[in-house]
């Protein structure tokens, strides 16, 4: 095997549509609120409503995703999503119910 260097920028985009990555989002934090709880993690309406803002504040602002324009904003709002849907998940399975 030849292991060499490629010239210019490889770009990678993880999804190809804001639906598939919100798809995604909701699949990825279905398993993470799982995980979460047998571990034995708690989630509460307190964690549900600052963890994703705090996440938006630190991806956006402190991660300076704001210098990625429109993207930026849109993948900052989305992982916010999904910090706002694990922690909802994770306080259904406290409660006993399914996700």
């Amino acid at each position: 095997e030849k292991i060499g260097f490629l010239k210019g920028d490889l770009l990678h985009y993880s999804y190809d549509s804001i639906a598939s990555h919100i798809n995604q989002t909701d699949k990825f934090t279905t398993i993470a609120a799982q995980a979460a709880f047998n571990q034995g993690k708690h989630s509460s309406v307190f964690k549900i409503v600052t963890r994703p803002l705090l996440k938006f504040i630190r991806d956006y602002f402190l991660k300076r995703g704001f210098l990625d324009g429109r993207y930026g904003f849109i993948i900052c709002s989305i992982n916010a999503l999904y910090t706002f849907l694990k922690y909802s998940k994770m306080h259904e399975l406290q409660l006993g119910k399914k996700i």
